[in-house]
């Protein structure tokens, strides 16, 4: 299984944290990360079709480079999950050994990210939320 962390400055959700009133943050979080998930998921098998090759009898269409990979087995996509760690703590992970290579690349493939363009997007919808005031209910 691979690791992948992302480190977000959350000096604006630490003060979001800090103004809350009774006890909603853990179900908000859970909330936002399954709603990371279900955006991953979504993402995957619409990118533009790069090199083909075969898989077996079927023909795979890889995804073009910086777009998220298309599906050949669907084993990625069907991983992807959250686990709670603690209070207000949740992180997002995939269960296969290639998912890091697709999301960072390697020398021989350039990357195929499904999760920082999700992430990325969720945090500026949060601070966009924030200046709102309609980002914790």
């Amino acid at each position: 299984m691979s690791d992948f962390d992302v480190e977000i400055n959350d000096a604006e959700l630490q003060r979001i944290i800090s103004d809350l009133q009774g006890g909603h943050l853990d179900d908000w979080l859970a909330g936002l990360a399954e709603q990371a998930v279900g955006d991953m998921k979504l993402s995957m098998g619409d990118s533009p079709n790069g090199n083909q090759y075969w898989r077996g009898n079927k023909i795979h269409y890889a995804s073009i480079a910086s777009f998220p990979p298309n599906v050949d087995t669907g084993a990625l996509r069907a991983s992807l999950h959250t686990e709670k760690r603690g209070d207000n703590d949740y992180i997002i992970a995939d269960g296969v050994e290639y998912g890091i290579h697709l999301e960072l690349g390697t020398e021989n493939m350039e990357a195929r990210p499904f999760m920082r363009p999700i992430i990325l997007q969720l945090a500026i919808d949060i601070l966009r939320n924030t200046v709102d005031g309609d980002v914790i209910p």
